[in-house]
């Protein structure tokens, strides 16, 4: 197997490096030699990310899929409420999974442990995200969030969603969002 349009990457427990690939599934390699280790699934990845509980999280499309510490399919964790595709997911300082959506432009709160849907968190619009990209948590307490249409890094309240201000703009940014 061979990765065809490698997307998101993340670095496991274990040190090794996980990357999503859009088209080709998923890929761990060794983490000191760059070999290939395994594919861990050959559906469609957008994005992924490890949990508190050492899990694999995968967005395929609208569904979030877990993975065990060994590569092993534990099932769908979260589906996305409505149609559309999701593109990142970062969990919280409060425990909770955040995945970004595009069409509808928003972000979606889920419970980090069981996966139900608990909400929208931030919504499309002036106050909101315009094609929200990347998710990070900042030790600052913030959650920042590219939006792409807008150019922009958004600056969040991680509790309630506010908007706290525009971090960061310019035309340059397309070109970090992936």
């Amino acid at each position: 197997p061979s990765m065809t349009y490698p997307f998101g990457i993340t670095i496991g427990r274990d040190h090794d490096i996980y990357v999503a690939d859009t088209i080709s599934g998923v890929f761990r390699f060794d983490g000191a030699s760059g070999s290939f280790v395994d594919q861990i699934s050959s559906t469609s990845a957008n994005n992924l990310a490890f949990g508190s509980d050492h899990n694999l999280y995968v967005i395929h499309h609208n569904t979030i899929v877990r993975y065990d510490q060994n590569g092993a399919s534990l099932g769908v964790f979260a589906t996305a409420p409505h149609v559309g595709a999701y593109y990142d997911l970062a969990f919280g300082p409060d425990g909770n999974l955040y995945v970004s959506s595009r069409g509808p432009d928003r972000i979606d709160k889920f419970d980090g442990s069981t996966g139900a849907f608990i909400g929208l968190f931030i919504d499309y619009g002036p106050s909101g995200v315009f094609d929200p990209r990347r998710i990070i948590f900042h030790s600052d307490g913030f959650m920042y969030v590219v939006s792409e249409d807008s150019n922009e890094i958004r600056r969040f309240d991680p509790a309630s969603g506010a908007l706290i201000d525009i971090f960061a703009s310019g035309s340059n940014l397309s070109e970090c969002a992936g």
